[in-house]
Order: structure tokens, then C-alpha cells, then sequence
């Protein structure tokens, strides 16, 4: 019997059986008789990606960071979220929400994962060569670790998807969006799973100040604009490029040798909506140790064991063994303490550790590299941070920009044209564009 003769219910188990999407397309786009089988039974794709993804751990969170649409686009309640990501940790759920998905949905679940996998082991590389200069050795990650750095990423990029406001709303409207936000955050994990969100906000910060302080330091339209390059945290243009999550972080990687071309992505990225991560996480604090406390948000342990590693909760234990009061909380006036557990995520003192992932490592590597160690020696404040003196140069870079602006130049201010004395911040920020587009974080700044 000829292939085409075979009934579409056989020839859909073939199709079902291949290895990935591209010999699913290939396969369809040679023969009618296949592309109708395709036809008839949509969930063959969602079969394949399911039966072939390379790491099942990290799927469920792919698919929900990805379906997140599915939950709206205002107003997601932060318990909507996390049945949604809770159910697909169930396989038969996971398996109907991938038989339900297009083929162009699988395709951009493709694009997330491989954008999560690349940014997770740039990011573990970069957090590595961010230690003693002893650390600057080749490194491999354990499977335990990849697949925590994968897993940390997913669950920023679902808050980043979700808890997401466009700059037409309310104020009322974005507090409450961030609002769910938080709640979202401290319903779904403990304190060191926070902290570990934090340093993935803080690995795409840095990324991005790299790649794009050059470019703001010399771009007179940018320079008229006021624009800030320095600050970290509290900088709405850079949230709102974190916001584009890991797909555009990856495009931005790529192009770190290609100054135009980036000076490209950062301006088509400069509107849009903004989840404004570092926000929620620093008010944690403030949201935890109010009447929300009563809700017993934020468990002492994973709500869900997925990583029986004790290396990360033992790292965050470690970091902030002496913290045994929050000075912001109101003391009774008999000296008591509040009876709720103190916040301790997100520290601004603690950018450095931040820097260095400290709560991502297993115990093992911990251990044979002296970590502990590490964590009392570490600079509070991350490479990323701007000198104090900067601050000043770049207004006055502002201001003579402005000036070559208000004459009709556009494009790049070239480094001949006299800056008055901001000589200092400009000479660090391109030896900085140096290092980045001929190291791209292979070895120490």
C-alpha cells in the first residue's frame, strides 16, 4: 500500500513519532497526504514537543509562561496564576495544553526555551567570572544547576508576561496590578526562591546596562532627552526593557558587537507595557509586614520540592545569619517585636551577592570552592554601579548634547567634540563598550 493510501488515523501516528517540529514541517509541506492527517489531528505537534522536550523539569513552566495570555490582560488575580502554573505541573494537564497549542505557539515556545537556556548559561557564567580572580577557570554546571538557572528565569518571565501595566492606566489600576503581583511572589515561594528572582532581575539589569550605557552616553537625541544611563533599580526605561524578557534579552546578547544594530532594538523597545519587577520586589518589605502577614505568605520552605539541593537555602541562611531585627518595622512600646518573621530579599546592600548568584549554587560546588567565605568578602554594591561622580558628568553631557541637538545633529556624539571636564565618566563608560563587545563576560571586568 502507497504512503497516501494509508488512512489519516495511522499516518497521524507516524507524524506523531518524529523528533522535532522541523521534520513535522518538512514532512507536511512534501505531502498533502500528510499535511491533511496534520489537518485533522491539531494536537500532533503539542504530541511531539512533549514526548522530545530535553528537559521535562522546566516544561510545565516553559507553557505557562508562555499561555499566560490565556489568563487575561488586566487585572489577574495572583491566585488565577498560581492554579494555572500549579496545574500544569500535573502531566495530563500539560499534555492538553500542549495538544491545544498551534504550531506557530510551539514555535515561540522553541524561541523561549532555547532564549532561557542561552541566557541561563550566560548568566551562570557570568556570575561565576564575577568572583576571585582563582574562579576564572572553565566550569561546568551540574544538571541540578542548569536546570535551577532555567527554572528561576521561567518564573521571572511568567511576572514579567502577567503582572505587566501599560503607561495609559490609572495609578489605582497599576497598584493594583502590582499588587497581585506581589502577592503572586510571596503566595507561590520562600524567601531564598525571592531571592533567587532577584538575582535573575538583577543578571538582566546588568546585561542591559552594558549593552546599552554606551550607546545612551553618545546618542545626542538621547542626551536631549535626559536620558538616564546610570541609575540602577529605580529607572523606568531599563524596567521596561527587562519587561521584554528573555527572547529580546537574547537578540540584545547577539548583537554586542554590532553598536548599530543594537541602538536599533533599544529604540523600537522604549514604549510598551512595563511589569517594573525591581518595584515589586523592593516593596515586598513593606506589603509583607502589614496586614497582608496574616495571609502566612512567604513559607520558610519551597511550597513545592522541586530541588532537593540544599545548596541554595543554605547560601541564603548563611548570607543573612545576622539579621535578627528590620529596623523599618515599628517596635511596640514595651520593646516587643512583631510577631511575623522578617523579609529579608532584595537587600540594597546586597547587589554584590546578587551579582554573584549566591543562591544558585549546589551545595557541593559551595563547598569546594569556599563560598561561604566568599559571601563575607564580597563588595556590597554590584559591578554594574555607577561612581558617585558620574552623576554630575552626565548632566553635563545632557546639556551638550542638548546644545548639537537644538543645532540639528542627530546620531552619535563623536568622542573628538569637547565634553568640557565629563572626560571621566566617558573614558569609563568606553573602556567599559570595549570590554563588553571583545569579552562579551568571558572573563572579569
Amino acid at each position: 500500500m502507497k504512503i497516501n493510501q494509508l488512512p489519516l488515523e495511522v499516518v497521524a501516528n507516524i507524524l506523531s513519532s518524529l523528533e522535532s517540529l522541523t521534520e513535522l514541517t518538512e514532512a507536511i509541506l512534501a505531502c498533502r497526504h500528510f499535511y491533511a492527517a496534520f489537518l485533522e489531528n491539531p494536537h500532533i505537534p503539542g504530541t511531539i514537543v512533549y514526548s522530545t522536550f530535553d528537559n521535562g523539569e522546566v516544561l510545565p513552566l516553559a507553557v505557562a509562561a508562555l499561555r499566560t495570555g490565556k489568563l487575561g490582560t488586566r487585572f489577574v488575580h495572583s491566585d488565577e496564576v498560581l492554579r494555572f502554573v500549579d496545574d500544569l505541573r500535573v502531566p495530563r494537564h500539560l499534555d492538553r495544553e500542549l495538544r491545544s497549542m498551534r504550531l506557530h505557539e510551539l514555535y515561540d515556545l522553541h524561541d523561549l526555551t532555547d532564549a532561557v537556556t542561552e541566557a541561563a548559561f550566560d548568566w551562570a557564567n557570568l556570575a561565576w567570572h564575577n568572583y576571585e580572580e582563582d574562579h576564572n577557570c572553565d566550569f561546568g554546571l551540574s544538571l541540578a544547576e542548569a536546570a535551577r538557572f532555567c527554572r528561576v528565569l521561567y518564573r521571572t518571565e511568567i511576572f514579567l508576561r502577567v503582572f505587566r501595566v501599560d503607561d495609559a492606566l490609572d495609578e489605582d489600576a497599576k497598584g493594583r496590578v502590582e499588587l497581585e503581583g506581589q502577592l503572586w511572589l510571596l503566595k507561590s515561594f520562600c524567601m531564598f526562591e525571592i531571592e533567587q528572582i532577584a538575582c535573575a532581575h538583577d543578571y538582566m539589569e546588568s546585561r542591559i546596562v552594558f549593552a546599552s550605557r554606551f550607546i545612551l552616553a553618545h546618542d545626542i537625541e538621547a542626551g536631549a532627552m535626559h536620558i538616564d544611563y546610570l541609575t540602577l533599580g529605580e529607572n523606568p526605561l531599563r524596567q521596561k526593557w527587562i519587561t521584554r524578557g528573555c527572547v529580546w534579552l537574547a537578540k540584545l546578547i547577539r548583537l554586542k558587537k554590532d553598536v548599530a544594530a543594537r541602538r536599533d532594538l533599544l529604540a523600537k523597545s522604549l514604549d510598551g507595557e512595563d511589569a517594573h519587577l525591581y518595584g515589586a520586589l523592593w516593596r515586598l518589605k513593606e506589603l509583607y509586614r502589614g496586614p497582608n502577614s496574616k495571609l502566612k505568605l512567604c513559607p520558610k520552605q519551597p511550597r513545592q520540592v522541586i530541588d532537593n539541593d540544599p545548596g541554595p537555602p543554605s547560601a541564603f541562611d548563611y548570607a543573612h545569619a545576622n539579621t535578627d531585627i528590620d529596623l523599618t518595622v515599628d517596635i511596640g512600646p514595651n520593646g516587643e517585636t512583631p510577631d511575623y518573621p522578617i523579609l529579608v530579599t532584595f537587600a540594597h546592600d546586597d547587589s554584590g551577592l546578587r551579582e554573584q548568584a549566591y543562591v544558585m549554587w549546589d551545595l557541593s560546588r559551595i563547598k569546594d570552592w569556599d563560598l561561604f567565605h566568599e559571601m563575607e568578602i564580597v563588595p556590597s554594591a554590584s559591578r554594574a554601579a555607577p561612581e558617585p561622580g558620574w552623576y554630575t558628568q552626565m548632566r553635563r553631557s545632557w546639556a551638550a548634547r542638548r546644545k548639537l541637538y537644538e543645532q540639528g545633529e542627530r546620531g552619535t556624539w563623536r568622542l573628538e567634540r569637547p565634553w568640557s571636564d565629563v572626560s571621566a565618566l566617558d573614558e569609563a563608560v568606553a573602556s567599559e563598550e570595549l570590554w563588553y563587545t571583545m569579552s562579551a563576560f568571558e572573563g572579569r571586568h
